[in-house]
């Protein structure tokens, strides 16, 4: 089965400028535990996690994200996702196209 077809498209996203706040917000509204930081062209940068917003005292997002995050390109499989999950004890992880993110796969997808 193909991850496309059980990721969330269009994920929530912060960038790398956005004060950490917002992040927190956002993190806190919709229960997640991570969150994707994208450029003004949909580029996935980074991945800001609450463990990130917690070791820190900066001001944005881009000061505390992880910058190589673990992804998934758009062609993988359940499996993939599954496994890659389970291997790196991951809650979260983006889904991306040519760089670009195209939707997340969580634990509970």
């Amino acid at each position: 089965t193909p991850v496309r077809e059980v990721m969330t498209p269009d994920p929530v996203t912060v960038r790398p400028t956005d004060p950490v706040e917002v992040a927190v917000e956002l993190l806190l509204a919709r229960r997640h535990t991570a969150l994707p930081v994208v450029d003004g062209g949909g580029l996935l940068v980074g991945v800001v996690s609450e463990a990130d917003l917690l070791t820190g005292r900066a001001r944005d997002v881009g000061a505390v994200m992880t910058r190589t995050p673990v992804t998934l390109p758009a062609g993988a499989t359940v499996g993939d996702a599954v496994a890659l999950v389970a291997d790196r004890g991951l809650r979260m992880v983006p889904v991306v196209d040519g760089g670009v993110l195209v939707g997340v796969v969580s634990r509970g997808d």
